[in-house]
């Protein structure tokens, strides 16, 4: 038995060395990372789902989003000091302009990662309900990212509002940051498309609203050339048309083609080029309403435009009235194109959505919320594309191209992104996303090859990309409805009071993102100079301690030394006892006795 024992041991020690574990290689760990996030991000999907099915069912669920450890906090300085310093963390960013120092960019930043903080783009219900339903999403977000291993996780609503983690401090605490015009945003719901903004220019659309200094035309040209464009990305196409009682009329002789122009930003020069051509000065006004027939000719004229177009482009007619037109009879869409109508209302009174054939939507609007929160009010447009985003990509998730992101962690960030649908009726709820940071992550990783993570996150990119792109729209199956019912926004009353924090506009200190070697934080060289104070005093004592025990043992090697000399001095030296020196030798034993006494001597001193 000892020798089958024996045989047994050998030969599995002969299998370890024959047959190593495989170690992974950078670029494997780098892809099992990435795996990670999109599992996180699906988790991240069904919770944002279920918060808001919560709510759809019963609205009393709102009254306690202010429980628990604490309210959602926005964004801004003006919380300074509602975080303890314990829970800022301090990481190397390449650009923290909060906290200039000698001239150049701060490179450290403070994150907070005891909570999310939340930005907004405006206050309203929808907003606010959005905030309240994903509150749990922190709970669920903290475990993406921490200290050692810093990505930033987020979610933005259709609504506008945006929750992320860590947060981190910023100027204002809303109308700066929207994340439905971001780029991961906008590839998250993109298909290439062709759109025509069909635009009522008759009486009722330019006459003063309720004796104010403005009219519906006024905040349609305001709205479609300043935020819509924003939404648009490369390649997307767009023609502006009006209509009234004499006809119509096209603004822009060719589609506009957004990105065409490369001597400027894209969105920007976008923004300036819709501008000028929806400010034309003739825009075909007329002091009498168009009639069903004018709306059914200028529809059926935007749908030959669009038949000309690339049969790649999927084609929409978004068209901005008011009045009593509905859904014009006699309209012949091609199979390709999809009618959104949206009937602006200056009370508010509004009738149900209305669908015919699947094909068009009509939706009353308040003309207060379109000219507050114009693309939440175009949700049902959104929500189109996004779900044609998903058939087109079956339900992956998305890889963007390096870029420096919004928060100046890093210039070379990828972002990972899905979009997410309401469980009933598909409508968009937002999108979830997560930064992957290069620098950074290669560090907590200890990437030591630069191209490890561009290398992995590249194959993954080219993969969604080469699915988004690859498409032709006219041969499409399975392409979704747009009637969409707008889900339910509960009354403003239910919702809890102390949801969102109360900020302190008098804090508004900026020094809480600074750290390292930025200017120090807010309170913190107190209790960094009491550290330096009790390290330094604890250094002197052990110096003193060391000194006087060095002195002691001078003292005592002197007093040995002295011990000993006087030893020699009362022996005699040899052959003294020989000569003559006319004196008695002393008695016996004394010589002995003193040098006893001597030795005793020294042994008590040391």
């Amino acid at each position: 038995m000892p020798d089958h024992g024996r045989l047994v041991a050998l030969f599995f020690i002969f299998s370890l060395i024959s047959c190593p574990v495989h170690a992974l290689t950078e670029l494997e760990r780098a892809k099992s990372m990435l795996l990670q996030k999109e599992t996180d991000l699906s988790i991240l999907v069904s919770q944002v789902q279920k918060n808001h099915d919560a709510v759809q069912q019963n609205c009393d669920s709102l009254k306690n989003c202010g429980e628990g450890p604490a309210c959602s906090r926005l964004s801004c300085f003006s919380y300074s000091g509602t975080s303890r310093l314990d829970d800022y963390k301090c990481h190397h960013v390449y650009n923290n302009s909060f906290c200039p120092v000698g001239g150049g960019p701060c490179q450290y930043r403070n994150f907070d990662f005891s909570q999310s903080f939340v930005r907004r783009v405006v206050d309203d219900p929808g907003s606010r309900q959005s905030i309240c339903a994903q509150k749990k999403l922190h709970n669920y977000m903290t475990k993406m990212s921490n200290d050692t291993h810093f990505f930033q996780a987020y979610y933005g609503a259709i609504d506008g509002s945006f929750r992320y983690f860590p947060g981190a401090d910023e100027v204002s605490c809303e109308q700066i940051y929207d994340p439905r015009i971001r780029p991961w945003f906008r590839e998250s719901i993109h298909a290439k498309k062709s759109v025509v903004v069909l635009i009522n220019t008759g009486s009722t659309m330019t006459d003063n609203i309720n004796a104010q200094n403005f009219t519906l035309l006024d905040k349609v040209k305001e709205k479609l050339s300043s935020t819509f464009p924003r939404t648009l990305s490369g390649k997307d196409k767009i023609t502006f048309m009006t209509f009234n009682y004499s006809g119509s009329y096209r603004l822009n002789p060719d589609p506009y083609v957004v990105g065409s122009d490369a001597n400027t930003p894209n969105g920007d020069s976008t923004v300036e080029k819709l501008k000028n051509i929806v400010y034309t000065p003739d825009l075909g006004i007329s002091l009498t309403d168009p009639t069903e027939v004018n709306a059914t000719n200028s529809i059926n004229g935007a749908i030959d435009l669009l038949s000309k177009d690339d049969p790649q482009y999927f084609k929409v007619i978004l068209m901005f009235t008011t009045g009593s037109v509905r859904i014009p009879p006699n309209i012949t869409l091609d199979s390709s194109v999809r009618l959104f109508i949206y009937n602006l209302d200056t009370g508010s009174n509004q009738s149900p959505n209305e669908c015919s054939v699947d094909r068009v939507h009509f939706e009353d609007l308040n003309y207060v919320a379109f000219d507050k929160n114009i693309l939440f009010a175009l949700r049902a447009y959104f929500s189109w594309f996004g779900n044609i985003h998903r058939l087109i990509m079956n339900s992956s998730k998305d890889y963007s191209e390096q870029y420096s992101d919004y928060s100046g962690v890093d210039v070379n960030t990828f972002t990972l992104s899905v979009p997410v649908f309401a469980l009933t009726g598909n409508q968009l709820l937002g999108v979830v996303g997560v930064d992957i940071f290069k620098t950074e992550t290669a560090n907590d990783y200890g990437f030591r090859d630069p191209t490890t993570l561009t290398a992995a996150v590249t194959g993954r990119y080219n993969q969604s990309t080469s699915t988004s792109d690859g498409y032709d729209a006219s041969t499409m199956i399975n392409v979704p409805s747009v009637c969409y019912t707008p889900y339910t926004i509960c009354a403003d009353s239910i919702i809890d009071e102390n949801n969102i924090c109360l900020p302190n506009p008098e804090n508004h200190d900026m020094k809480v993102s600074c750290c390292g070697a930025c200017s120090p934080k807010k309170n913190s060289l107190p209790i960094r100079l009491i550290a330096g104070l009790t390290a330094g005093g604890v250094i002197t004592i052990a110096f003193l301690a060391c000194l006087c025990c060095f002195c002691q043992r001078q003292i005592e090697e002197k007093k040995r030394n002295k011990a000993i000399r006087d030893i020699r001095i009362f022996e005699p030296p040899a052959g003294a006892g020989a000569r003559s020196t006319g004196t008695e030798d002393p008695p016996t034993g004394t010589a002995p006795h003193s040098r006893r006494h001597a030795a005793a001597a020294i042994t008590s001193e040391t």
